[in-house]
């Protein structure tokens, strides 16, 4: 068997992997409850939606980026911990 700490490592990683998947996933699905409470149904939920949901991506996309940048220039550690308590607050 692998080295336990290499386990750790990449469970950890693959439980939050599900997570992001699952956040993603559930932006989707709950989009047209959302829509029909805010009012956007109907001829523009589909350009509305879209821009909802692009929004969303490039928040992830700007993550990625300035999260390898900092990863790059401080512990990886501390950044992961800082960046998803920022995340969950």
């Amino acid at each position: 068997m692998a080295d336990s700490r290499w386990m750790k490592i990449g469970g950890t990683l693959l439980v939050g992997l599900f997570v992001a998947y699952l956040d993603r996933i559930n932006l989707s699905v709950g989009l047209p409850s959302i829509a029909k409470d805010l009012g956007f149904t109907g001829p523009s939920f589909a350009v509305t939606s879209s821009w909802a949901l692009t929004t969303f991506l490039m928040g992830y996309c700007l993550a990625n980026v300035f999260g390898g940048i900092l990863t790059q220039r401080f512990d990886p550690k501390w950044v992961a911990i800082s960046t998803l308590t920022i995340w969950s607050v």
